[in-house]
């Protein structure tokens, strides 16, 4: 998290010195807006994140799904509650809440900022592919992810690169497009600060080439 945050300042200050041409003396606002957006986004998904997650992949709170199943689908759909119920007591953390995807591909995650606020969503798929045993294994490998905390540190970060890519893509427009006085201020603040000015340029052009192929292989 310490190395995101510090690619996000750095694509920041590189505006500020390079596009805007502010050098050490003008007020930081690519640096200020890079911290605010990071921070916003983070928030955000900490807070909502799993609300987002649950609804874009079309899961289904368990008590709807159990009024939608056939008889021989409900019996499924209980298994998995009870069993997620046995799984948690064993692991020392509140219940998660349960929800069914309506997909015939055996998957499942877990999501949620912590083990109080934590969600675990089954395919359909998988209620029919497994046994009880398999499904007790599946749900207790989800809540390990739970319990450790893993789901709130990827979904922070993936909300951090979500922020670098976008200031590295506002960046990029930017410098492409030019603009006037500006260009004339970067052209100034490169050249007068010699050969560590230039190299502190080419690796910031360098990390905003970067940060869409750094967004993609975190994800």
């Amino acid at each position: 998290m310490v190395l995101f945050i510090s690619f996000l300042l750095f694509l920041g200050y590189g505006f500020d010195r390079f596009y805007l041409g502010a050098g050490d003396t003008m007020f930081p606002i690519g640096t200020i807006v890079a911290f605010g957006a990071g921070s916003v986004s983070a928030l955000s998904s900490y807070y909502s994140g799993d609300r987002a997650i649950l609804l874009s992949t079309g899961a289904i709170p368990l008590d709807r799904a159990l009024s939608a199943a056939t008889e021989d689908a409900r019996l499924k759909i209980r298994q998995v509650d009870n069993v997620v119920e046995e799984m948690s007591i064993a692991a020392g953390i509140p219940k998660p809440k349960v929800f069914v995807l309506p997909d015939p591909d055996p998957n499942a995650f877990a999501t949620g900022r912590d083990p109080e606020h934590a969600s675990i969503a089954v395919t359909q798929g998988l209620l029919d592919m497994v046994t009880r045993d398999e499904l007790q294994a599946v749900v207790a490998h989800e809540l390990s992810h739970v319990r450790n905390l893993d789901i709130r540190l990827m979904t922070v970060i993936a909300a951090m690169v979500g922020a670098i890519a976008l200031m590295a893509d506002w960046t990029g427009r930017g410098m492409r497009r030019g603009a006037g006085a500006g260009s004339t201020r970067r052209g100034r603040s490169r050249s007068g600060g010699g050969g560590g000015a230039a190299l502190l340029f080419v690796i910031w052009v360098v990390a905003m080439l970067l940060a869409p192929i750094m967004g993609r292989r975190s994800r």
